[in-house]
């Protein structure tokens, strides 16, 4: 144990002398803390050398004396919680906390530079026998990354730039033996001035793993990378590195994980990778939100040797081609293989069954010919595939069914004929099928009612033919998406059956031969988000109930046969977001309830004998995007909320349809509406922006009146016959007088060729008992001339 001293001040000469013997007595009692530390513990004494504090020193601050007590306090019970002694300088336990090197020197005090890079923090003129305490040489290194990359500007920079990084937590930053080992600074808005460079970080020569992922990096990967041989990890996904990928790949022999993916690289894939026998993880394809990587050529069956590889993904280069490698059955210990529209052609070879690991296989949307290998039933571990997107023929193999574990199968756009194999049934843990786009036919298998954990079921584009089993919604009690547009499938909706599907999101039956009404169960579905119907032969009318689904977002039952009128009730499917009802024989008005939608974004409800005014609300929606009320009997003038006559065209005038309004996702005036009205009957004249929402009018027409003369006191039923005469109560009525000074009679019935009104009495003075009648809307007159009721007494 060293020998205790005591510290004296020199001289004590007024308030400032006593604030600094206050001072240095605090540096000495830090020092005598560790001296006491060091008590009881065995090896080598503290690298600090001791100083202590007389325990009946006499401190100028009261303050300052107090502050000590608490110190020596803290510092007698501050023991190693793994050896369970007393803590040493330089003990290194819990360095994610901290520890090691440098830990509890004040940072206030003087810096050296020293020649090697590291910082050594210098003793106080006070500190007899402070030894120099090197900070650690990791630092300095991080400390540039952080001023190249421009760290002031980081999303999280937490501690970076306070003492040690080990002992004080810098974000991201881990250790272990007070060396940094782990820098993790994904998603973390990392921009270096210039190009990407790793020269600081190159440095940590402890370095295993780095994640610089979801950042802002540019330019080609840096030289010193090949400087790092201890690496084990290197994850720069999501950035925009270019360039190509260089031959001394290979020289990262400790690598393990690597992963390049949604960049922008660019070139062959280099033989030189083989070599790295130890790398498991391999990334290179995927696309991102700005930039993909565009990588070429065949892939080298030199990439045989990386004998440890269990994930390899090349998703998205379309540029590869080549035929499948056959080599790829040397590598037993793949996991996943992910080689998704890489251009890729040839048959899918029966030596895929060597690679016996696999859990994954994803080579959908290549140009794949041929039949499916049997070798894929081989595959007992296989959980998921994808072969969609290729040329592949002939009929599914019943042998799929002994992949026990199989999650998913995607055999959709493809050149598959027959029917489901019944066998298919043994795939307990099946979730999702995709069969669709293909030439298979038959009515619907029924052995998928048999696959009680099915999810998702996606049959459409093929050529089934019969009903729909109420099984499929019965049976199946997990299925959430079923898609069986575009096939030849004929009968009447489920009715009854639908109350059974509690998890269903989407149902799409578009575009087949299905007749009768529509099911107002679909109303009772609790989760049903996604309902599409168009292309039938549905008739009757569109249920109110529809309104009480309330998680339904998208309705489509256009191109049907539907009667009767929009049901004002599908305003309290507050979720609706498109609504599609065009080419039916729907009638009346159009519901103003559909305006008060919150999130409704399409409304189409073209080809229908829709009567009644436009909405005024089609350009003031805050979401409203396409609205097509075109080929319908709307009448009316052209509600003046559609035209603001001050925006910017764009072109150099003013005049626009107003833009959707200002969003946190959405600028403002950054998303037009478009909207169309035409073949409407519309009122004449138009404005003359009605071109821009396709309007049309037709002029009204006023042909006779019945009878032509009625009594002074008036009550008489007159009926006005014509053209065009707009689309009745409560808005159509008869004028009676001169322009200007004419009273509005409203009408008692209405249509399109016939008003009736009750003509009211003889106004008392006038010098003629005749008197001019002229068919409204709305109080003003929409007929060009009028015809004269004579009164009489």
């Amino acid at each position: 144990m060293a020998e205790e001293t005591t510290v004296y001040a020199s001289e004590i000469a007024g308030a400032e002398a006593g604030r600094e013997v206050a001072l240095d007595a605090y540096d000495a009692a830090d020092a005598a803390a560790l001296v006491r530390a060091d008590a009881g513990t065995e090896g080598p004494s503290s690298a600090v050398a001791a100083v202590a504090v007389d325990a009946g020193r006499d401190f100028v601050d009261g303050a300052a004396k107090e502050m000590m007590d608490q110190l020596r306090r803290e510092a007698d019970a501050y023991v190693n919680p793994q050896t369970g002694k007393t803590m040493r300088w330089g003990d290194t336990w819990r360095h994610h906390w901290g520890g090691g090197v440098g830990v509890g020197r004040p940072e206030s005090r003087p810096r050296r530079m020293m020649a090697d890079g590291t910082t050594q923090i210098m003793p106080a003129s006070t500190d007899a026998g402070y030894a120099l305490v090197p900070t650690s040489s990791d630092k300095r290194a991080l400390e540039e990354f952080y001023d190249e990359c421009n760290g002031v500007r980081w999303s999280v920079q937490q501690n970076w730039g306070v003492g040690e990084p080990c002992a004080n937590g810098w974000h991201g930053v881990v250790c272990h033996g007070g060396r940094v080992t782990e820098v993790w600074m994904n998603l973390n808005n990392v921009a270096c001035w210039g190009k990407f460079n790793l020269t600081s970080l190159a440095r940590l020569d402890e370095l295993l793993y780095l994640d610089l992922s979801d950042n802002l990096f540019s330019g080609m990967i840096p030289e010193e990378l090949f400087e790092m041989p201890k690496l084990q990890s290197l994850v720069l996904s999501s950035n925009r590195i270019e360039g190509t990928l260089s031959n001394k790949m290979g020289r990262l022999t400790s690598l393990r994980h690597l992963d390049l993916s949604a960049n922008n690289l660019r070139g062959t894939l280099p033989k030189s990778m083989g070599k790295m026998k130890s790398l498991e993880v391999l990334y290179l394809g995927e696309s991102g939100l700005e930039v993909r990587n565009q990588l070429s050529g065949k892939i080298p069956e030199a990439w045989s040797g990386m004998t440890s590889l269990t994930r390899l993904s090349l998703s998205g280069n379309a540029g590869i081609k080549g035929k499948f490698p056959t080599w790829i059955g040397k590598l037993h210990a793949l996991e996943e293989l992910t080689l998704t529209n890489t251009g890729l052609h040839g048959d899918l070879p029966e030596s895929i069954d060597q690679c016996y690991n696999l859990r994954l296989l994803d080579v959908s949307h290549n140009k794949l010919v041929g039949t499916l290998p049997e070798g894929i039933a081989r595959l007992s571990r296989l959980k998921h595939l994808r072969l969609a997107g290729n040329k592949l023929e002939g009929t599914i193999p019943e042998g799929i069914a002994s992949l026990a574990h199989l999650q998913t199968l995607d055999l959709g756009a493809n050149r598959l004929e027959g029917s489901l194999p019944a066998s298919l049934e043994r795939l307990r843990q099946l979730e999702f099928l995709d069969v669709s786009r293909n030439q298979l036919s038959g009515p619907l298998p029924g052995v998928l009612t048999r696959m009680p954990t099915l999810r998702a079921v996606l049959m459409q584009q093929n050529a089934f033919t019969g009903d729909i089993p109420d099984a499929f919604f019965t049976e199946l009690p997990v299925l959430m998406h079923l898609y069986l547009d575009n096939n030849r499938l004929d009968g009447e909706l489920p009715d009854q059956a639908l109350l059974s599907a509690k998890h269903l999101l989407e149902f799409h039956a578009g575009n087949n031969r299905l007749t009768g009404p529509v099911s107002s169960e679909f109303g009772a579905m609790p989760r049903l988000a996604s309902l599409q119907l168009r292309g039938n032969r549905l008739s009757g009318s569109i249920p109110p109930a529809l309104g009480d689904a309330g998680e339904l977002a998208r309705l489509d039952l256009s191109m049907n046969a539907l009667t009767g009128c929009i049901p004002a009730a599908l305003g309290n499917a507050s979720d609706l977001a498109e609504i599609r009802l065009g080419t039916n024989k729907l009638e009346g008005p159009i519901p103003d309830a559909l305006g008060a939608l919150p999130l409704l974004r399409t409304l189409t409800l073209e080809k229908n004998s829709l009567r009644g005014t436009v909405p005024d609300w089609l350009a003031t929606h805050p979401c409203l995007r396409e609205a097509d009320l075109s080929a319908n009997k709307l009448s009316g003038k052209l509600p003046e909320s559609l035209w603001d006559a001050e925006l910017d065209d764009g072109e150099g005038g003013y005049g626009a349809i107003p833009y959707l309004p200002a969003r946190h996702d959405r600028p403002a005036m950054s998303e037009q509406r478009t909207i169309n009205l035409g073949l409407n009957p519309l009122f004449c004249p138009l404005p003359e922006w009605a071109d821009e929402v396709h309007a049309t009018c037709r002029q009204a027409e006023l042909l006779a009146l019945d009878p032509a003369a009625g009594p002074s006191r008036g009550g008489t039923r007159l009926t006005v016959t014509g053209t065009n005469l707009g689309s009745g109560p409560p808005n159509a009525g008869c004028l009676f007088g001169k322009q200007g000074t004419a009273r509005w009679v409203p009408a008692v019935e209405a249509d399109d060729v016939r008003v009736v009104c009750v003509t009211p009495a003889r106004l008392p003075g006038e010098s003629t008992p005749s008197v001019v009648v002229r068919v409204g809307h709305a109080g003003e007159p929409i007929t060009r001339f009028g015809e004269l009721f004579r009164y009489i007494q």
